[in-house]
């Protein structure tokens, strides 16, 4: 899956903040999004402050996480020269 079929969008933050501003409720606004009310309440929960929700900050937030998360190392000659004793390749 694509990190866009599982997470909001800058743009699906902004929405949500700005219904909720108009006091709608999350099933009404899961109608127009195309999301499930848990993922909302869920954003909600997560990134609601005394201020209320903020969606730069959540979206900040957001990306810092996938900047700081650990990258994927690619298999180079270097990476598969070195075998312990005995690991055989196959």
């Amino acid at each position: 899956m694509k990190r866009s079929d599982t997470q909001l969008t800058e743009a699906k933050r902004y929405h949500l903040y700005t219904m909720r501003k108009q006091n709608t409720s999350i099933r009404e606004i899961v109608k127009g999004m195309g999301r499930s009310h848990t993922t909302l309440s869920r954003e909600l929960t997560w990134n609601t402050c005394l201020k209320g929700y903020r969606y730069q900050q959540a979206q900040h937030k957001v990306d810092l996480q996938h900047t700081e998360k650990p990258k994927a190392v690619k298999l180079t000659r270097v990476n598969i020269q070195f075998q312990p004793s005995g690991a055989r390749m196959g």
